[in-house]
């Protein structure tokens, strides 16, 4: 039972942030206008994700390499998550989520959609540990302020963001 339990844990519906992992690589993953991955570029994403994980780690025994594809070929939304979620369960959340930002880059640059392969990944491509550790929230807005300090470090934290020309490319 307590294995059973534990397993329950280790499915994309169960844990938001590899939820929205799933779901963002699937929206990178789409041709424009359309709800289905095409065969090929699931393909070339299954790929991008195999190579990067680690050595050691044998996920070729799990169902990994299989998945049931649609009628026309393509890849639904659900097939796409019952994929990633036989990787979360071969791989383990804390391997899944390395893999998942290792890969993210190169998934990115396969979309069918050009405006999306330039685009930043909060969860992968922006360190924001140099804005600091914790957090408070503060209801009133009135109450909500920001002190010079606080000001130098997020224009630091912004001008590491900038390209040569001053622009924050892919925000």
């Amino acid at each position: 039972l307590e294995y059973e339990l534990a397993m329950l844990d280790l499915r994309i519906d169960a844990d938001p942030y590899c939820k929205s992992i799933s779901r963002e690589f699937f929206v990178v993953l789409l041709p424009r206008k359309s709800t289905l991955i095409e065969q090929s570029v699931f393909a070339a994403a299954r790929s991008i994700i195999i190579a990067n994980i680690p050595l050691g780690v044998n996920v070729l025994g799990e169902d990994v390499m299989k998945l049931e594809l649609s009628t026309r070929g393509s890849v639904s939304e659900g097939r796409w998550h019952s994929w990633m979620d036989k990787l979360l369960f071969a791989l383990g959340r804390k391997d899944f989520l390395s893999v998942c930002k290792t890969s993210a880059a190169a998934i990115r640059g396969i979309s069918p959609n050009a405006e999306i392969q330039n685009l930043k990944n909060p969860w992968f491509d922006l360190d924001f540990s140099d804005l600091g550790a914790c957090s408070f929230r503060i209801d009133r807005a009135e109450h909500r302020a920001i002190t010079v300090h606080q000001l130098r470090i997020l224009e630091a934290f912004l001008l590491k963001q900038v390209d040569g020309q001053g622009i924050l490319t892919g925000w």
